[in-house]
């Protein structure tokens, strides 16, 4: 089993999440960004639902109990094993002896790193998942001391494997490309010109809920009745906040949906750092 010795920020277990339940109020929970998730699993030759250990920065420290192997992907990952600094680890394939500690120190150029294990993690499966979300799992975040089951099979890679070469795209955005939300048209021409030409940022107030954008749009008396959101639109508060809903949003939502931005631009969206100027592409 692997234990959780420092849960870091933002630890948890996660696949792709749960689809096709909102009509329970069921949220999509699952990674936050799904390609590196899946990246984790092909590395590591799982399927690509496979859960893996999703973490903020600081990350997770971690032992494990048995051997096993294990690869990090998304933003740039300096860890510790045993004591023995390994920086960049992002891609590599990494074998692990009973009792081995990693420590987690930092991420840099991205906000969420995932950690997959050669088999998969092994917990209970909720609503078909086993994304760990509020009030639908028992937890919603590791904490010191819990504990994971995974596999005990050995599995040996060939050390001529080849390594794939550590990218991080979101570093390079300056445009994201969204879509017109069911809103849209209802937009004051001020505002539309404002999301065509204007550069805007996150905010450091993220959270696997939202990421609220820091630049402010008009004050405006958009309404609309309750209606269906989902992770990649983009909400419109009458103050002239904009709010990019990500994988832990509930299921409806009372403010105008002015975008939508699908998942390979969500991914990048996910990995942005605060503060990093971009423009809307409508396409």
């Amino acid at each position: 089993m692997l234990e959780i010795l420092d849960p870091g920020l933002y630890c948890s277990l996660q696949d792709e999440g749960r689809v096709a339940q909102g009509d329970i109020a069921v949220p999509f929970s699952g990674a936050m960004d799904r390609q590196s998730l899946h990246l984790a699993n092909h590395i590591l030759q799982n399927d690509l639902n496979a859960s893996c250990l999703e973490f903020a920065s600081p990350g997770p420290t971690l032992k494990f109990h048995y051997s096993t192997t294990i690869t990090i992907t998304g933003a740039k990952a300096f860890l510790v094993l045993n004591g023995k600094s390994i920086a960049p680890a992002n891609n590599a394939i990494l074998s692990l002896k009973p009792d081995d500690v990693i420590k987690i120190k930092t991420l840099e150029s991205g906000s969420w790193a995932y950690l997959g294990i050669v088999g998969g993690f092994d917990s209970e499966k909720v609503l078909g998942s086993q994304s760990l979300s509020p009030g639908i799992t028992v937890l919603s975040g590791l904490l010191k001391g819990n504990t994971i089951n995974y596999s005990s099979q050995d599995f040996l890679f060939s050390a001529s494997s080849s390594r794939v070469k550590p990218a991080f795209p979101w570093e390079k955005v300056k445009v994201l490309k969204v879509r017109k939300g069911p809103e849209f048209s209802l937009l004051p021409e001020e505002i539309i010109r404002k999301l065509r030409t204007d550069s805007f940022s996150f905010t450091s107030e993220r959270n696997r809920m939202a990421a609220p954008i820091h630049e402010l749009l008009p004050a405006n008396r958009l309404e609309i009745l309750t209606s269906p959101i989902f992770p990649g639109m983009v909400q419109l508060t009458p103050g002239g906040k904009m709010i990019l809903l990500l994988m832990e949003a509930q299921i409806t939502g009372g403010y105008p949906r002015i975008l939508f931005m699908e998942e390979p631009q969500l991914n990048l969206a996910v990995q942005m750092k605060p503060g990093q100027k971009f423009m809307f592409e409508i396409v």
